[in-house]
């Protein structure tokens, strides 16, 4: 059957639009992206890296590679290299980035040329110091010889007060530092710190105190190793004068009893100094002893002295 010129006229017009549709969709990638055919040295991150950074991974790179980027026709997948890269969508949730990262490692996995080797933004301009000022921690982070150095772990925490402004208490360890995505539980190395709000009270600190001793909880660097202060500038002595006690308590407290006597009949040790949060009461020792005699002469003593 012979076809009409008219039929003729409208193939070629419809080959002609789809000609140039595909090479303007062809000129609009390479004057987007300009990558195709790839230069030799393509694999570096200089070249594939940057352009994917620079335009998107999408749509120009889908076409060859597939619509997830897993190889398409090319057989060549984004995540045959690395794993975590193009992300996910909503990977600025800390469940996906921060988990990841904990998970493989930030110096395995971000301390690349696409984030920088010092984190601060590398090809992709990505800073991780952005969103949260100290993570990834440095490498010193957690030593002992690094702890009283104003930008690590314990003297940083005190020095931006990160317990009483929970910067701390976050998704990454947890708004009760027991561990959060990072799975590190700040208990772990010291039992009771950070410190509950109210522990300034008797019934916090002074019985965590007498239960599980001084010597092995308070002192340190936190508070001194002769609990006048430490990095925390926090004394035991600030609040009562005579303890922790010293070591041979024991042994000379009766000759200190006189004038200590009204800083012992506390709650420490009870205002008549049967046991108090401490426990200890002076009748351990002393049998029936009281110390209410001593308590009215001094009063008696004080009247005298004010009025005679």
């Amino acid at each position: 059957m012979k076809m009409k010129p008219k039929t003729y006229f409208f193939i070629i017009v419809i080959l002609v639009a789809a000609f140039s549709l595909l090479i303007g969709k062809n000129v609009q990638a390479n004057e987007a992206c300009d990558c195709f055919p790839h230069p030799s040295n393509w694999e570096n991150i200089n070249q594939h890296g940057v352009v994917a950074f620079e335009h998107g991974a999408n749509p120009y790179c889908t076409e060859c590679h597939a619509t997830d980027l897993s190889g398409g026709w090319t057989e060549v997948g984004c995540k045959d290299c690395h794993e975590a890269y193009p992300h996910e969508n909503n990977w600025e949730d800390i469940n996906k980035h921060g988990v990841y990262a904990d998970e493989h490692g930030v110096v395995e996995s971000c301390q690349t040329e696409c984030h920088g080797e010092d984190y601060k933004g590398g090809y992709s301009e990505i800073d991780c110091f952005e969103c949260h000022e100290v993570y990834p921690h440095d490498e010193k982070w957690k030593e002992d010889a690094y702890m009283t150095d104003k930008d690590y772990h314990g003297a940083y925490v005190m020095k931006h007060d990160s317990i009483k402004e929970r910067t701390c208490a976050t998704e990454c360890h947890g708004g009760g530092y027991a561990g959060g995505v990072s799975g590190k539980d700040c208990f772990e190395c010291h039992q009771s710190y950070p410190h509950a709000f109210n522990w300034s009270a008797p019934e916090s600190h002074g019985i965590y105190s007498v239960t599980f001793g001084t010597e092995e909880n308070c002192s340190n660097t936190c508070h001194g190793n002769d609990y006048s202060g430490g990095e925390t500038e926090v004394g035991c002595y600030d609040c009562h004068e005579s303890f922790p006690h010293e070591s041979n308590y024991e042994q000379n407290h009766e000759s200190m009893a006189e004038e200590d006597l009204f800083q012992c009949g506390t709650l420490c040790h009870g205002s008549n100094l049967t046991g108090g949060l401490s426990g200890y009461s002076c009748t351990q020792c002393h049998g029936e002893w009281s110390p209410y005699p001593t308590f009215i002469n001094r009063t008696q003593d004080f009247f005298n002295w004010l009025f005679f």
